[in-house]
């Protein structure tokens, strides 16, 4: 595998034996010859068959939206403070994952929020709040979660299973910047190669983040410090999944990086629907027949006098009679109805 060093000029990718690169080539092509059958002249029959092909497309197009990923990544300088404001933004542009950088949010855990679940990884709490790595996920996603992987306050490694035999490895990364000594840059880089390396080729990998120009740049601050925030997959996101990404620079917040975004194909396992679960009740209802009010008190009564309260019983037992009589006289006059 190739090895990770932070003197090259190229962004880490996994390498081929993981499933690294893209492939271009068209395979598989078939070629349909096209018989031209004769019109018909029933009017009726075009429209139905056109009716048809008219849902068939509308559904073909509703699943192709619920097939859709959206995929963010975002470097919010802070999340302490500004975690009402970023989430606005999130929800505003309807992404499902967005892996945010520079948190500068201590220690690891994650918090619910009401639509998303964040999952943060940072500084110690004895330590100086600076770097800082999370996961913004929303919460129709929260039962595809298969493991989260806390590495440090610049890697965060989290498992998910989108369908029944595939599984993505999303990991949200925050670079050192230029002005970090070499050492550290060094040790970011080797512990991302780890990571990558321990990934079973098979699975699909999308590394999200901000890689403070290692490669080409997208922000220059007042120091000079630059950064590029970047979406990389391996080969086995084919290149024809990823069916977007742009920069929004329309999404408002406190930070001067702007949220990239991309929309990715990838069918996904919702959660099944659980069969409702049918209860009895006591039908009530038939109180407000006098007849049937009456055997309830009649009833009631009788149960009283063959389950009496004792002045020896204490509150718990006594309780525990009088419930049982007023359940027992209601059933008897009452019945149960079904309910979902």
């Amino acid at each position: 595998m190739g090895e990770l060093s932070s003197s090259s000029g190229s962004l880490p990718v996994p390498s081929p034996d993981k499933g690294g690169g893209f492939t271009s080539e068209a395979s598989n092509l078939l070629v349909v010859k096209t018989i031209n059958a004769p019109r018909t002249n029933n009017v009726a029959s075009d429209r139905i068959d056109q009716s048809d092909n008219d849902t068939a497309r509308k559904r073909r197009k509703r699943l192709r939206k619920l097939n859709i990923l959206r995929i963010g990544c975002w470097n919010v300088t802070s999340f302490n403070e500004k975690d009402q404001e970023i989430l606005i933004e999130i929800k505003r542009h309807k992404v499902d994952i967005c892996a945010l950088s520079e948190t500068k949010k201590k220690g690891k855990g994650n918090i619910k929020y009401e639509d998303y679940i964040f999952i943060y990884s940072g500084k110690g709490k004895h330590e100086r709040a600076t770097s800082g790595v999370g996961l913004m996920v929303h919460g129709k996603l929260e039962a595809n979660i298969e493991n989260v992987i806390y590495v440090n306050d610049r890697i965060l490694q989290a498992i998910f299973k989108f369908q029944d035999t595939s599984i993505t490895h999303i990991i949200s990364v925050y670079s050192p910047d230029i002005s970090k000594p070499s050492e550290e840059k060094d040790a970011f880089y080797e512990d991302l190669q780890r990571v990558l390396d321990g990934i079973p080729g098979k699975d699909e990998i999308m590394l999200l983040g901000d890689f403070n120009a290692r490669h080409s740049f997208t922000f220059e601050n007042s120091r000079g410090q630059k950064s590029v925030i970047v979406v990389i997959t391996n080969k086995n996101v084919h290149p024809s999944k990823i069916l977007d990404v742009r920069v929004l620079s329309s999404a408002n917040t406190i930070t001067n990086h702007n949220l990239v975004l991309a929309k990715i194909r990838n069918k996904v396992q919702r959660e099944r629907r659980t069969q409702a679960i049918q209860t009895e009740k006591l039908n009530i209802e038939s109180l407000s027949n006098d007849s049937t009010k009456d055997l309830y008190q009649r009833r009631l009564a009788l149960q009283i006098n063959n389950n009496k309260i004792r002045e020896a019983d204490d509150v718990e037992s006594a309780w525990k009679k009088l419930r049982t009589n007023i359940i027992t006289a209601a059933e008897e006059a009452l019945g149960r109805r079904r309910t979902t």
